[in-house]
């Protein structure tokens, strides 16, 4: 009995502790609130710091292979290439190949072009989360700095600044979508055109809108289902039209992303079950996207790896986190809108292409529902709750209640430590090679050389597949003029500078065939970037009458590795490119051989 109620005094007494922070924590947002409504220019500072740091990490950055693979696409392509062609090899909508076209096709240098059109959208979204959202001004100015808006989709410059955005009006217009539709579908339109986990996402919110306007069918007897049919549809009338446009657009971006036949992506082989995926999908990936670090890596989730005891630990924390969302008073009738897209998304993830950057955009999605949820109760107190038969308030679940805003705090604190960490990480280190090379080869004059990146083996159902345009490729031709002299692919027909992916099959595919008469047609190339398989492109018969292969030697060496959450992965020397030169353009120059 003593024990009892030992026990029972320290849970009064850990109660009234969290219930004292509770309450300081609401004091200190409620004065900071205040505060920020008395100067009106303190939003402004905060926009304005975020425009500064974002900009000064991003000069440091070093783009890596998508990011030039898109300006590269955006620059040389037609616009009817864009719209049409090459989403079926990219697995991308055209959006942001069409904005980086006007900095790209109106002379902007690479890095400077595609930088600043990924500020000026990311810029546009911390505006409206800064001014607009509905939280503690504390947590909206904290949200532009997390990891995956400030860092992962923000420094590095890719088609995610659009998808921010989407989340980010969507959330603004959802809970008018009764009285303004079209601006919804806009939002939604945007979300689509941003990716294709956009696309599926939308799709699941656009549901939830046709089940509201609908679901008052399923309240009322069959008997009067026919007439309730046709008020709907009077009634609904904008909104529906609203949504048939969403699904015109929808359809458009679904239609120019199926793959082409033998693109690279189609040929992503899972080492790991499907039981393991939808597990990772459904309970690891909220909490890796918000609080969670399960994996530190690049990686594709059909090869990722976990211990059972990780997965267990994150998979309760967030199940814990995903009660105490759903048992919010601000959740009451938002539920559907949270589930539905969620269940959705993780399906796909755990059977599609999926990369461990794809994450957040679950972070992205939550900060919509909460949005949405909070905007609806027109309250910025996180304390508030649905207090009737609710576990939390009045069982075993109290203390968690007193103390729920720590989970908001630890989500915000631990996001910002990943996005100033990977921040420093990128300042100090190289995050892709693209920068050293291009200055080496300026340092001594060889843009104009022949320059000829490595091809990858690839092993697909008992055969060898060489792709001779890999992804490094563009990160040398975006720095370099449109008629620069490496040795490129060809699309319809046509010289490229950036990677067309597909795989061909070694001695059968004649596009394979003729990409490598083409290179023959140049000759032996000036400087490789990394190893080639020049046997493989120049055989016996072209070095009978072109003579043998000259001999190369390496004259640099380049450290680089991605950089995930605050860690830099390096991997020793699969993350170290080398420079080699024809031994007699070396020799001429008066660069030492270095190994």
């Amino acid at each position: 009995m003593k024990t009892s109620n030992t026990t029972l005094t320290n849970n009064k007494s850990l109660e009234r502790l969290l219930l004292d922070f509770d309450k300081k924590a609401s004091d200190l947002s409620n004065k900071i609130d205040y505060y920020v409504s008395s100067h009106k220019g303190i939003s402004f500072i905060i926009l304005l710091i975020y425009i500064i740091s974002i900009s000064f990490i991003s000069f440091f950055h070093e783009p890596w292979g998508d990011e030039a693979q898109a300006w590269v696409i955006a620059r040389d392509c037609t616009v009817k290439e864009l719209l049409f062609e090459i989403g079926h090899l990219e697995g991308h909508p055209p959006l942001w190949w069409l904005y980086l076209a006007i900095f790209a096709k109106t002379g902007f240098p690479y890095e400077l072009g595609l930088k600043l059109a990924a500020i000026i959208i990311n810029s546009i979204s911390a505006h409206l989360i800064i001014y607009k959202a509905p939280f503690p001004k504390i947590i909206n100015y904290s949200i532009p700095f997390t990891y995956f808006l400030f860092y992962q989709y923000g420094v590095i410059s890719r088609c995610y600044s659009f998808l921010i955005l989407g989340f980010v009006l969507c959330a603004i217009y959802y809970n008018t979508k009764n009285y303004t539709p079209f601006k919804l579908v806009f939002s939604l339109s945007l979300l689509c055109m941003s990716g294709a986990y956009g696309l599926i996402i939308s799709f699941g919110i656009a549901i939830i809108w046709v089940w509201d306007i609908f679901s008052p069918i399923l309240s009322h007897s069959c008997s009067h289902n026919n007439i309730k049919f046709s008020k709907i549809i009077r009634d609904n009338t904008k909104q529906l039209l609203a949504l048939l446009t969403l699904l015109i657009v929808a359809l458009f971006i679904l239609i120019n992303i199926i793959p082409y036949e033998n693109t690279s992506g189609t040929y992503l082989e899972n080492y790991n079950s499907l039981v393991f995926r939808l597990f990772y999908t459904f309970f690891l990936l909220p909490a890796d996207s918000l609080f969670f670090s399960s994996y530190w890596g690049e990686g594709y989730l059909g090869m990722y790896n976990i211990s059972v005891p990780v997965m267990i630990i994150g998979g309760l924390i967030w199940i814990i986190v995903f009660v105490v969302l759903l048992t919010r008073k601000e959740a009451y009738g938002y539920k559907k809108l949270l589930l539905i897209p969620y269940f959705i998304f993780s399906a796909v993830c755990a059977n599609l292409y999926m990369y461990s950057h794809h994450i957040g955009i679950f972070a992205l999605f939550i900060l919509f529902w909460l949005w949405v949820c909070f905007d609806k109760s027109n309250t910025t107190n996180f304390t508030f709750i649905n207090k009737k038969n609710n576990w939390l308030y009045d069982g075993e679940g109290k203390l968690l209640y007193n103390s729920e805003w720590i989970i908001f705090a630890y989500i915000i604190i631990t996001s910002l430590s990943w996005s100033i960490s990977s921040s420093y990480q990128d300042i100090i280190h190289n995050y892709v090679d693209s920068r050293e090379v291009i200055n080496f080869l300026k340092e001594y004059n060889l843009t104009d050389a022949k320059i000829m990146k490595p091809g990858t083996n690839y092993y697909i159902n008992g055969e060898t597949r060489y792709e001779l345009t890999v992804n490094s490729m563009p990160l040398v031709t975006a720095y370099l003029p449109y008629d620069n002299n490496t040795y490129r692919t060809f699309f319809k027909d046509k010289s490229a500078n950036w990677v067309v992916r597909a795989l061909y099959l070694s001695d059968n595919d004649p596009n394979e065939k003729a990409l490598i008469s083409e290179w023959q047609n140049i000759g032996y190339p000036d400087v490789l970037i990394e190893e080639c398989n020049l046997e493989y492109i120049y055989d016996k018969e072209y070095q009978l009458n072109n003579g043998p292969i000259p001999n190369y030697v390496c004259v640099k060496e380049i450290r680089f590795c991605l950089i995930f959450k605050g860690y830099y992965l390096s991997l020793g020397d699969l993350n170290c490119t080398r420079i080699y030169l024809r031994e007699d353009i070396a020799d001429s120059l008066n660069i030492p051989a270095i190994r």
